[in-house]
């Protein structure tokens, strides 16, 4: 009995719940911008897509990666075991046959985000080291499908408003990703393939996010104009202003991967600025 407790703890300590936040955030904006009409969806979808299916995708990944090392959230992961892998199969199944209730373009997304997963992490794939198309991954699963899941909890069409949308979440989760891969750099170095900041290097990394930032800037400032009014766009380039500083400070001074420990998280940053825009769409 002491053996499956420990095994129940060591999974919940994989699913990275505080990480899956950011996921939360990004998926709530969504649903705000939709309209928030179904609370009930939203509370299920919210299950289904923060608990079963990307604390699925977090645990399997944690089993293939087998990281030794600190990952985000977890100073010391547990160490892997055949029930991380079959619990986390079984969150991801429970998510898929759970997500009709919602509708079938849910449902549709949630069965592509499975696959995505299966795709970046299984070995005989393993798309996070190829290349660093772990980015173009992390910013269509965790930053377009996620919006567009929250989206489809409170209305069931899709267009060019959302559309624009998951590319803002795109390049704005797309900023973030080489930020927190920068503290598992020489980790990853040792390992088969290569990540995006393995490929491009901690530098040049860190531009392409100052790049990545601009254009979420500027999508963001297009989006609110037609959609919202000026102030939104004042109120919501104050709130990514200081990523700019933060990142720049980073590309100025790493010197070594602890140098970028004093400068924060930037997973709150991405929280922060969902945070700010669904404040002023429930009271602006």
């Amino acid at each position: 009995m002491k053996v499956v407790w420990k095994e129940l703890k060591n999974f919940i300590i994989h699913l990275r719940l505080p990480f899956q936040l950011v996921m939360f955030f990004i998926f709530l904006t969504g649903f705000v911008v939709g309209g928030y009409s179904n609370i009930s969806n939203l509370i299920l979808g919210a299950i289904i897509v923060y608990f079963f299916i990307s604390g699925g995708t977090v645990a399997y990944n944690s089993y293939y990666d087998k990281d030794e090392g600190p990952v985000n959230f977890i100073k010391n992961p547990p160490k892997p075991t055949k029930s991380l892998l079959v619990l986390s199969i079984i969150f991801k199944m429970f998510g898929i046959i759970l997500a009709p209730l919602i509708n079938f373009n849910f449902f549709i997304i949630c069965v592509a985000c499975v696959f995505m997963s299966i795709f970046y992490s299984h070995p005989k794939f393993r798309l996070k080291t190829k290349n660093g198309l772990d980015l173009v991954i992390n910013g269509v699963g965790y930053g377009s499908l996620s919006i567009l899941g929250g989206w489809l909890c409170a209305i069931s069409e899709i267009n060019f408003k959302i559309i624009l949308l998951c590319i803002i979440a795109f390049f704005l989760v797309s900023t973030g990703l080489p930020l927190t891969q920068i503290f598992q750099y020489n980790d990853d170095k040792k390992k088969d393939g290569k990540t995006f900041v393995v490929v491009f290097g901690p530098k040049k990394s860190l531009l392409i996010s100052l790049i990545f930032l601009f254009i979420t800037l500027i999508l963001f400032n297009v989006f609110l104009a037609i959609y919202f009014n000026f102030f939104f766009n004042i109120v919501i380039s104050m709130a990514l202003l200081p990523g700019f500083f933060f990142i720049y400070s980073w590309f100025k001074n790493l010197m070594n991967m602890n140098n970028a420990k004093i400068f924060g998280n930037p997973n709150i940053g991405v929280i922060g600025v969902c945070a700010v825009f669904i404040v002023l769409i429930l009271f602006g």
